[in-house]
C-alpha cells in the first residue's frame, strides 16, 4: 500500500509531505484547488513523460517521491530481472529540473520509464469517471472471471506452456525459412561447391606458383648470374685460388708461431664451405633451363586461381578454402535442418495439445462463474442508482491462443426496462459506465489483493441515497484494499476513514496549492461546508455530524 507521497516544487505546490493509512482515504477540495495537480505528480509515478513546465520554480528540481509497502504483491521476481534491489519497503522517485531533464529511482537505483510503469502498475490504479476502456479491455474482462474462478495456478501453468509452445512454434517456422532460403540456394551452392572442389586448391599454391613463375619469366638472368658466380670461383685468379694460397701462407707463419695453426684452419674449413657452394651452383645451373611451356601452364593456373578470389572477393588461398568449408556446411545443413524440423514439429504438436487442455479448464472455470457475477454486477449497480440493470457476460473461443487463454468475453447492457440487452460499446452513458466499472472493480478487489486504487470524481452525475450507496461501496473496498477517492459529495466523503482537503491559497502575486489532513472538527467542518457552501449553519454541521455517525461527536 502506498504509505507517504512527498512533493515539491510541482505546479502549484511548493511542498507536500502525505502519510497515508489502510482503509478508504477521502480527497476533497473546491473546483480549481489543485486536486488534479496531485494526480499529475501520481501519474508521473507510474511512468508518464514530465513536462518541464510543471516545475514551479526552475531554479530548483521537482520532486515527487513515494513510499510503498508491497510485501503482500511478490514483486521479488520483477526486482531481479530487472537488476533492482528488493526491499518490502520500495521508494519509488522521480526528478525533474528546469532544463528539462528528468530521472527516475527505484529504491535509490536509476531507473527507465518502462520499468517505473511495470512496477507502478501492479501499485496503483487510477480511475477516473472517464476511465472505461478497461470494459473493452480482454486482459481486465478475464480477470474479473479469473479472479472469482480460482484461475491463478491454471494460468500460471498456461502461461509458462504457452510461452513454451510459441518459443518451439517460432524455431520451426525460423528453421522452415532457413530450410526454404537454402533450398532456393542449394543449386548454387553445388556449382559453388563444385567449382572450388575441381580446383583442387593447396593451402600455399599461391605463393608456390608465384615463386615458380619468377623463376621461369627470369631465367636467363638467373642462369647468367649462376655462371658468373661460377667463373668467380674457379678462375685462375678466382676466389678458391686466392684461398689456397691464403692458406700457403698461414702454413708458412704456424711453422714459426703456433698461434697461427687455428687461422690457418678456420680458412681451410672456408675453403670446404665455398667448395660446397661451388657445388650446388653448378647443380642448380644444370637444372635451369627455359621451359616456356610450364610457364604458360603456371600462368593459367594463377589467372585461374585469381578469378575465384575476385569473383568471392577474397584475398588468398586460406579463404577460399574456408569458403568452400563453409559451402559444403550448408549443403549438409540443408538435411540436418529436415530433422530438426520434424523433431520439432512433434514437440509444438505436444505442447500445442497441452496448452488446449489447460485452455479448456479456464474456460470452465470462467463459464462456471458467469451466473453469480452478473449477479453480483446486478445488484451492486442497483445500489448505484440504476434498478433495472441487466448483464450478460459471454464467452466465445478465438481462433488463436493468446496470452489469455482461448476465450474472448463480451459484456452485453442495459440501464431501462424494456431495452434489449447489447454490447456495452454500443450502450451505456458516461456516468452509467462508471458505475459499472466501479462494480466489477469491487467484484474483483473481494478477490484478489488489487493494488492501491484511486478514484478520481467517478461520484459525478449521482446524489442522494446512490451517493450514500457508492460511498459504502467504497468503504467496503477500503476494507479489502487501499482506496483512495477524490470527491465533491459529502455522502462519500463521510465515509473515509482519513481524509485530506486540498487548499489553494494566494500570497501577493504567488499562488500555491497545499494539501491538509483534517482533523475531527474540522472534518465536520469541511462536510458541512459540502452540504451547506461556506457559511456554516448549524443544520449542516448537524447534518455533518449524522453522515460522519455518532463515533465523532
Amino acid at each position: 500500500m502506498l504509505q507517504k507521497l512527498y512533493i515539491s516544487n510541482f505546479a502549484l505546490i511548493q511542498e507536500v509531505n502525505l502519510d497515508f493509512q489502510k482503509g478508504l482515504t477521502i480527497i476533497t477540495g473546491e473546483t480549481g484547488a489543485g486536486k488534479s495537480i496531485l494526480l499529475g505528480a501520481m501519474h508521473l509515478l507510474l511512468g508518464d513523460r514530465a513536462d518541464v513546465s510543471m516545475v514551479k520554480d526552475n531554479s530548483k528540481k521537482c520532486i515527487i517521491e513515494a513510499v510503498w509497502n508491497i510485501q503482500q504483491y511478490n514483486l521479488q521476481a520483477f526486482f531481479a530481472d530487472n537488476d533492482l534491489d528488493y526491499d518490502a519497503v520500495c521508494i519509488i522517485r522521480r526528478e525533474i529540473s528546469g532544463a528539462n531533464k528528468s530521472r527516475a529511482f527505484i529504491n535509490d537505483t536509476p531507473a527507465n520509464l518502462q520499468q517505473l510503469k511495470e512496477l507502478s502498475s501492479k501499485l496503483i490504479d487510477i480511475h477516473s469517471q472517464h476511465d472505461t476502456l478497461l470494459i473493452h479491455n480482454q486482459q481486465f474482462l478475464l480477470q474479473l472471471l479469473d479472479a472469482p474462478a480460482n484461475n491463478t495456478s491454471h494460468l500460471k501453468e498456461f502461461s509458462k506452456k504457452f510461452n513454451s509452445w510459441r518459443k518451439t512454434q517460432k524455431e520451426r517456422i525460423a528453421l522452415e525459412l532457413q530450410e526454404k532460403k537454402l533450398a532456393d540456394e542449394e543449386d548454387f551452392l553445388k556449382f559453388q561447391s563444385e567449382e572450388l572442389e575441381l580446383a583442387n586448391i593447396t593451402e600455399k599454391e599461391f605463393e608456390n606458383i608465384e615463386n615458380e613463375m619468377d623463376i621461369l619469366s627470369n631465367i636467363e638472368e638467373i642462369k647468367e648470374s649462376y655462371l658468373s658466380s661460377i667463373n668467380l670461383l674457379e678462375q685462375e685468379e678466382g676466389l678458391l685460388a686466392q684461398l689456397k694460397y691464403f692458406q700457403q701462407l698461414l702454413s708458412n707463419v704456424s711453422k714459426f708461431d703456433a698461434t697461427a695453426e687455428d687461422l690457418k684452419n678456420r680458412v681451410q674449413i672456408l675453403d670446404i664451405e665455398i667448395k660446397d657452394i661451388l657445388n650446388d651452383i653448378k647443380i642448380k645451373s644444370d637444372r635451369i633451363e627455359p621451359d616456356p611451356s610450364k610457364l604458360e601452364n603456371l600462368t593459367l593456373r594463377f589467372n585461374q586461381l585469381n578469378h575465384l578470389l575476385h569473383k568471392h572477393r577474397l584475398s588468398n588461398a586460406h579463404e577460399l578454402l574456408l569458403l568452400k568449408n563453409s559451402i559444403q556446411e550448408k549443403l549438409r545443413d540443408t538435411n540436418d535442418l529436415s530433422d530438426k524440423i520434424i523433431e520439432l514439429a512433434k514437440k509444438e504438436e505436444l505442447l500445442f495439445n497441452e496448452v488446449k487442455e489447460i485452455a479448456v479448464k479456464l474456460s470452465e472455470n470462467r463459464k462456471r462463474v458467469l451466473p453469480e457475477l452478473e449477479q453480483k454486477s446486478v445488484e451492486l449497480l442497483r445500489k448505484l442508482g440504476i434498478p433495472d440493470a441487466r448483464i450478460k457476460i459471454e464467452l466465445t473461443t478465438k481462433e488463436n491462443f493468446d496470452a489469455t487463454g482461448g476465450d474472448f468475453a463480451k459484456i452485453f447492457f442495459s440501464a431501462n426496462k424494456g431495452n434489449e440487452l447489447k454490447e456495452i460499446n454500443k450502450v451505456g452513458s458516461g456516468g452509467e459506465l462508471s458505475r459499472l466499472m466501479l462494480s466489477l472493480k469491487k467484484i474483483i478487489a473481494g478477490s484478489v489483493a488489487l493494488p492501491t486504487i484511486v478514484f478520481d470524481e467517478i461520484d459525478t452525475g449521482i446524489s442522494g441515497a446512490v451517493a450514500d450507496s457508492m460511498g459504502e461501496i467504497l468503504k467496503e473496498m477500503g476494507t479489502e484494499m487501499q482506496v483512495i477517492a477524490i470527491t465533491h459529495l459529502p455522502q462519500i466523503a463521510s465515509k473515509g476513514d482519513d481524509h485530506f482537503k486540498v487548499l489553494k491559497s494566494s500570497i501577493g502575486q504567488t499562488t500555491t496549492t497545499s494539501i491538509q489532513q483534517l482533523s475531527r472538527t474540522e472534518r465536520i467542518n469541511e462536510i458541512a461546508a459540502m452540504l451547506s457552501g461556506k457559511a456554516l449553519s448549524e443544520a449542516a454541521i448537524s447534518n455533518a455530524k449524522s453522515l460522519l455517525g455518532v463515533e465523532l461527536l
